[in-house]
């Protein structure tokens, strides 16, 4: 499992895989200005898994439980725009790249060898954008042939009614929350500016600490049981990352 400096993540400083890649975290006003649809359309395929697709993988005879998530990096990358993905890697155009299996291994690399991308890289990318948006990955595999189809059926239902379903911002509510929230510090214009570590981070912050204060009120006003009630979580400086 890869590890990130969180303090770093908080302040927005780039991720540096090697001196050839490079993530950069991209800011509010990047995802409202390419439109948040774009945005997190983009993200969610630069981090899928192989169980994320598992359906449109078999409708063409693929078992999602035998690809693994580079080959799925390179299949949702291959045709997406430079300008897009640019966001996060600067320069790095992934339709340049193709999958090669070697022996030790699969390599999805530029033909001239100049840039490779290997299952630890990938994953070093991976969690790293996943940790940034706040997406925890639930791999999902089954061993016979009846729970392969049913995981099947379920995901391609899954598919068809989040096609199906008008799109609908998930920034919007918590920008406006915070905005209108006396915890929160910064106006619309500061947003833009602001990483999105960060903006989540504060999110869940001035949940954290509403939750306490109620907490709060109710321990002292004798409306919780103080014999059985854990104190610690009265601590609203507590880490968000680990809750």
């Amino acid at each position: 499992m890869n590890t990130f400096d969180d303090l770093q993540m908080y302040f927005g400083d780039d991720y540096v895989i090697n001196d050839k890649i490079t993530i950069h975290q991209p800011t509010m006003g990047d995802a409202i200005r390419v439109g948040e649809a774009e945005y997190y359309s983009a993200v969610y395929a630069l981090t899928a898994i192989s169980s994320d697709i598992k359906s449109a993988l078999w409708d063409v005879g693929i078992d999602w439980n035998t690809f693994s998530d580079l080959e799925t990096f390179a299949l949702m990358t291959s045709q997406m725009e430079p300008e897009v993905t640019n966001l996060f890697f600067g320069g790095l155009d992934f339709t340049q790249f193709k999958l090669y299996k070697r022996e030790d291994g699969l390599l999805f690399m530029k033909n001239n060898n100049d840039i490779i991308i290997d299952m630890y890289i990938h994953k070093k990318m991976s969690d790293f954008l996943c940790k940034v948006h706040h997406i925890k990955k639930k791999p999902e595999f089954a061993g016979n042939s009846r729970t392969k189809l049913v995981l099947v059926e379920d995901d391609r239902t899954r598919r068809n009614k989040h096609q199906s379903k008008e799109f609908q911002s998930q920034l919007l509510p918590l920008i406006s929350s915070m905005v209108n929230s006396e915890g929160f510090k910064y106006g619309i214009s500061d947003i833009r500016d602001m990483k999105l570590y960060a903006f989540m981070d504060s999110v869940a912050r001035i949940q954290t600490i509403k939750s306490v204060e109620h907490l709060t009120t109710a321990y002292y006003t004798g409306n919780i049981d103080t014999k059985k009630f854990d104190t610690k979580k009265l601590d609203w400086l507590c880490d968000i990352n680990k809750k």
